[in-house]
């Protein structure tokens, strides 16, 4: 996400900036994988760490594609955690990674828990 786009989020949306929760790659290296992000007709994006997955909500379900927008790990080690991907009723993606606030918004806020999405640093 882009210094504009987390402005815009606060002023338009409403939401509270609660610091940079994790970090990636921003380059290619040994070991990492590409994150993919995808945006739909409703302005929802997508993150993910799948080539398969990528394509397939572009041809069938409207995604445009907007690139790699960094690098991860490609498995959890001492150095990486897992990122957790939550869908909401109106098509929102939500990740976290924290196991409370995953759980907080399941129970809470009608997110449907959809996995780990990948690994990231602290």
């Amino acid at each position: 996400m882009s210094q504009t786009e987390r402005d815009a989020a606060q002023s338009v949306y409403n939401y509270a900036y609660e610091g940079v929760p994790f970090e990636l790659y921003p380059d290619a290296a040994a070991g990492m994988l590409p994150i993919y992000r995808l945006v739909n007709p409703r302005g929802h994006h997508l993150m993910t760490w799948s080539a398969a997955e990528r394509d397939s909500a572009v041809s069938s379900y409207g995604f445009s594609y907007e690139g790699i927008v960094a690098f991860a790990p490609q498995t959890g080690t001492a150095q990486a955690i897992a990122l957790h991907r939550l869908i909401g009723r109106t098509g929102d993606y939500f990740f976290t990674v924290s196991i409370a606030e995953r759980d907080a918004a399941v129970a809470s806020y009608g997110y449907s828990y959809e996995g780990v999405a990948g690994y990231v640093f602290p």
